[in-house]
């Protein structure tokens, strides 16, 4: 004795079509099941300074500390290969005290930049350009432990919810312009939270897929009535 498919039965073939296609999409990634996205990191790195802007770095460091540090943030250059949704951002991050023998607190932003732009004091190497910004988390305020470090493993931003072109683009780390506070922080370990927008190839196949399926259990149910 098989499973009794009122909705076939009874029902239209609009209707079995419709209830098709919803359940395959109910388990396809687009009923966005969050996970850590794919990218690649170009090599190419930018300093945020307090009195130049982005300028070329080779590594990053810790960034913060006091006014005359002058290191406000970094940025990284990744590409994506495919379409992409983010949903948020998330680090390992830790944050040390400038002064000795007190707790400190740093406030700082995740943001995303698009392009390749090339600084005209250095047309060498490319840096991030603020009027390409494409969204910015809410601002993030961490606190050192009293004379210690503080880490925060699997720290998440707040939720960005962009969509993603294949290409090229920045992910920036920074304060405020100008000195936020004295402690120092270091980021580490970077991935990026969402999933990968299908093509629409892709759910086109999806969708014939599932009206093929509809017309067969109707046919069969047909055939037995």
């Amino acid at each position: 004795m098989g499973v009794h498919c009122s909705f076939i039965e009874g029902g239209t073939m609009k209707r079995a079509i419709l209830i098709g296609i919803a359940i395959i999409f109910c388990a396809h990634p687009m009923a966005h099941a969050y996970s850590v996205l794919n990218f690649s990191w170009t090599g190419q790195i930018a300093e945020k300074n307090d009195l130049l802007g982005y300028i070329d770095a080779a590594a990053t460091s810790y960034f913060g500390g006091a006014a005359a540090a002058n290191v406000d943030g970094y940025a990284l250059q990744f590409t994506f290969a495919e379409k992409t949704f983010v949903k948020n951002v998330i680090a390992d991050i830790d944050v040390r005290p400038w002064h000795p023998l007190t707790t400190e607190s740093i406030d700082f932003w995740f943001a995303f930049y698009s392009g390749t732009t090339f600084r005209q004091l250095d047309p060498t190497e490319p840096v991030p350009d603020a009027t390409t910004e494409i969204g910015k988390s809410s601002t993030i305020y961490l606190s050192s432990n009293w004379d210690a470090v503080k880490s925060y493993p699997g720290y998440a931003s707040s939720d960005f919810n962009l969509f993603f072109e294949p290409g090229t683009y920045w992910l920036a780390y920074e304060e405020p312009w100008g000195d936020s506070g004295p402690a120092m922080a270091w980021v580490n370990n970077i991935r990026f939270e969402g999933y990968a927008v299908p093509e629409p190839a892709s759910l086109l196949m999806f969708g014939v897929g599932a009206i093929a399926l509809a017309g067969y259990g109707r046919q069969r149910m047909a055939k037995r009535a």
